[in-house]
């Protein structure tokens, strides 16, 4: 088991901020579900890409990119891509000039805008060839208005909530819709070689469909499966039983959530340690949680991560690598100019040209493979470090260990220089710096970090 050690605790001005906390229930009954172990080895240090390839070119086809998307994303170092629905987007009430991606028309069929079947087969076979996952999103939960079932099987379908609707929601008390919905799933993985899915919304389907779903349609060949849930840990108890046989990770929103409120400053270092161990309680150190800044899948799609953070995004992604249980998630664009929004309903082109922050993702990823103590599995130990001085609420601090790798972590949550001291913890000599960030300072008189700064230590 994970040995957590919550020195904030001690400091009475750290108790008075936990009794703001918002509070989140978990049962008993929910506690035994916590799975033991993570199901995928490649699943414990995994970095995913999330991917919109009717964005990654002027005209929306995948065309010559078949190649160079999955090359070049492997070159940063992720593992798996995410692909946002490349089935046809509805037509009928559409929202925007392309409509919302993740309500399809048909379920077994590549849009035509995209190039069709043949260019997204070659860009799965170069991403497989050089040993990554793809995973297709998935929503469950509804279809377009113009789907081929609202058309052809009225059962298969709840009555209609809008007199003029974008979407009709599906009806799993109908066994056929069942089963209809596991063979489109199916076809995915025996003509595309599909890993996985990452499913929207998967608490708003039965529970029983996607463990039946699933041992389906793992006869032959075992999937990765992310719960992105409709609703997020702040807004009230979560539920482990999902991920005892259905799902083998979420998509944590509540990080998401956070950290847009920290960055808005209506948060600090006390907010983010106490929010650390309620995750903890809930999730604990073996269930993996994918954590975001951007997501073409999230509810109002990608926004730029200067709107959402302004000169605040780089330390919460810092924390997205870094934090217990967490698997980064990268946008396609987050990449390549931190002030691009790509609103999934219109047309638009990543600034390829725009390489400032490849080399920060490709050292995060190389460095997060390299350490273990950053990786999901029973046994790692984490320390957050009881700070001192001047204002310590400023930054969170923590020391991750597995074995004799070690990982120790500085963060800057604020606008203004933070001045510490670290009480009885003896740093390590000689670590590995990354980005060479070092602490200003020294042990008697404290240490700075500057407005949004970070700091990480490796020590072997």
């Amino acid at each position: 088991m994970k040995r957590i050690l919550y020195f904030l605790f001690l400091s009475p001005l750290f108790l008075n901020h936990t009794c703001k906390k918002e509070k989140i229930e978990v049962t008993e009954a929910t506690q035994p579900a916590r799975p033991d172990q993570v199901r995928h080895d490649w699943l414990r240090a995994a970095n995913f890409y999330e991917m919109n390839l009717r964005q990654m070119s002027a005209d929306g086809k995948i065309g010559g990119g078949a190649s160079f998307y999955p090359l070049r994303t492997f070159d940063l170092g992720f593992d798996a891509i995410i692909l946002v629905p490349v089935q046809p987007t509805g037509k009928l009430n559409r929202t925007g000039t392309l409509g919302n991606p993740y309500l399809v028309s048909d379920y077994d069929t590549v849009a035509l805008e995209l190039g069709g079947s043949r260019p997204l087969e070659q860009l799965i076979r170069v991403a497989k060839s050089l040993g990554m996952k793809v995973v297709l999103d998935w929503n469950a939960v509804e279809v377009a208005a113009d789907h081929e079932w609202v058309k052809n099987q009225s059962s298969f379908l709840l009555p209609a909530d809008n007199p003029i609707p974008e979407s009709r929601k599906l009806n799993y008390a109908n066994p056929s819709m069942r089963k209809a919905m596991t063979e489109a799933m199916h076809w995915w993985v025996t003509r595309f070689d599909i890993d996985g899915f990452r499913c929207i919304g998967a608490d708003r389907v039965p529970l029983d469909f996607w463990e039946e779903n699933r041992r389906s349609l793992e006869q032959n060949k075992k999937l990765v499966w992310l719960a992105d849930m409709a609703k997020t840990e702040s807004e009230g108890n979560v539920n482990m039983s999902w991920f005892s046989q259905a799902f083998d990770a979420v998509v944590q929103h509540g990080f998401n959530q956070f950290s847009r409120e920290a960055a808005g400053l209506k948060k600090d270092a006390y907010d983010m340690a106490a929010w650390m161990r309620v995750n903890d309680s809930i999730y604990g150190n073996t269930l993996p949680q994918l954590r975001y800044q951007s997501s073409h899948g999230a509810p109002r799609g990608y926004e730029s991560l200067e709107k959402q953070y302004g000169e605040r995004w780089e330390p919460y992604m810092v924390l997205a690598y870094t934090l217990p249980g967490s698997l980064p998630m990268v946008a396609s664009g987050q990449d390549l100019n931190p002030a691009q929004a790509l609103p999934r309903e219109e047309p638009a082109q990543l600034l390829w040209t725009d390489t400032t922050w490849q080399f920060w993702y490709r050292t995060m990823n190389r460095f997060r493979k390299e350490h273990p103590a950053l990786w999901n599995q029973p046994g790692d130990s984490l320390q957050v470090l009881k700070l001192e001085g001047k204002n310590p609420s400023r930054v969170l601090a923590f020391r991750r260990q597995r074995d004799l790798d070690a990982v120790w972590v500085f963060v800057n949550l604020s606008d203004e220089v933070a001045y510490f001291k670290i009480p009885n913890v003896t740093l390590p000599q000689n670590p590995v710096m990354l980005f060479q960030n070092r602490l200003i300072g020294e042990p008697l008189n404290g240490y700075l970090l500057p407005p949004r700064g970070y700091v990480i230590y490796a020590e072997r």
